[in-house]
């Protein structure tokens, strides 16, 4: 389901300009996740917003 949002997203980008994607982690499981596939975290608060800029989004898409 994150693959597929994450390509709407790149697609989009080429319409419409925006820095990335962003989400609130609910737990240190998911933060922890998020982190792992490249989402940045922005807040240190108990759910923090974590923000996945957008051309590291198409570095993912655009390789051969």
């Amino acid at each position: 389901m994150m693959v597929n949002a994450l390509h709407r997203a790149y697609l989009v980008s080429f319409e419409i300009p925006f820095y990335g994607v962003a989400l609130r982690s609910l737990n240190d499981k998911t933060t922890s996740f998020y982190e792992k596939h490249g989402f940045e975290r922005r807040t240190d608060d108990r759910h923090p917003v974590m923000i996945l800029p957008i051309w590291t989004i198409r570095d993912l898409f655009s390789k051969p």
